[in-house]
């Protein structure tokens, strides 16, 4: 169910929520996908476009099909979805070592060789998601 939907409230209601940090993490992810959906996420300020696309990078939300993708081969919109897949993937993983870190972090158990592991494992696989992107994006692009 979509944030607001089920307490009577608007789009309007869940963003000033939004603003307020009265949402939980689901019902972000729920009011951005609608936002975006509908377009209106550009049309709002900044911080809403650029979270927006924090949350696509992290495979959260999903930008709808451009006409653009549209005119791409068969081939070619297999394997922009497979590298959407690879990427969502990545980002769960990426999420996965965040909370490890900070877990580990807090109940002092993180050695500095530990922690200086974590980091490159993680700057590797975002090197990875960032060329899966890339390569999706020069496929779209044309």
């Amino acid at each position: 169910m979509v944030c607001g939907e089920h307490q009577g409230q608007t789009m309007l209601d869940d963003i000033i929520s939004y603003e307020h940090g009265e949402l939980s993490e689901q019902q972000t992810i729920e009011l951005f996908q609608r936002i975006v959906n509908n377009g209106m996420v550009w049309t709002m300020k900044g911080d809403y476009s650029r979270k927006a696309m924090e949350l696509e990078r992290k495979g959260l939300i999903r930008f709808p099909r451009t006409k653009l993708f549209n005119r791409l081969t068969a081939e070619q919109k297999e394997r922009v979805e497979a590298l959407e897949i690879t990427a969502q993937s990545l980002a769960h993983v990426l999420t996965e070592l965040s909370d490890l870190q900070a877990n580990r972090i807090v109940s002092a158990q993180l050695s500095s060789l530990e922690s200086t592991t974590l980091v490159r494992v993680k700057e590797f696989f975002k090197t990875i998601q960032d060329r899966v992107l890339g390569e999706k994006e020069s496929i779209v692009a044309g």
